[in-house]
């Protein structure tokens, strides 16, 4: 799958799927979900000095998303609100991007991406959640799965 966001920051995100011999493509509207109520709610986990930003909504076994590259939580939009109403769903924004801290001192390493969201999972009290991850956020969701 690749993911292209349009160079004028139209708040469209197209998705390229190719199966064995065409293309797909889907536009998602990144701010607003089917029924157009925007993700929202954002909250703040303090990990020492520094505020991890994340979305949290619904009931159920618990969902953790985790963005990639150049991107924050709200590229789990649609996804958001296909799974609030039968799960719990947290979607954070990593260190460095979006709502979270962004220090100039601070290790930015998946490694440590990754220690920093295994505090904020433990804080939120976040137990056999099911992690879905891409880019980047697949790296920090195999050092979490380990």
């Amino acid at each position: 799958m690749f993911i292209f966001a349009t160079k004028n920051y139209n708040m469209r995100l197209f998705l390229f799927i190719l199966p064995k011999y065409y293309f797909k493509v889907k536009i998602i509207n990144l701010f607003t979900s089917k029924n157009g109520v925007a993700m929202s709610n954002i909250q703040i986990c303090n990990i020492g000095e520094l505020n991890i930003a994340y979305r949290r909504k619904g009931n159920g076994e618990q969902v953790l998303l985790i963005h990639g590259i150049t991107t924050y939580s709200f590229i789990w939009d649609e996804i958001f609100s296909l799974l609030t109403p039968n799960y719990d769903v947290t979607a954070v924004d990593l260190l460095g991007c979006g709502d979270s801290a962004k220090p100039l001192d601070v290790d930015y390493s998946i490694k440590n991406q990754a220690n920093i969201i295994a505090k904020c999972v433990e804080k939120l009290e976040l137990q056999n959640v099911h992690l879905v991850a891409h880019d980047i956020g697949g790296g920090v969701a195999q050092i979490l799965a380990v």
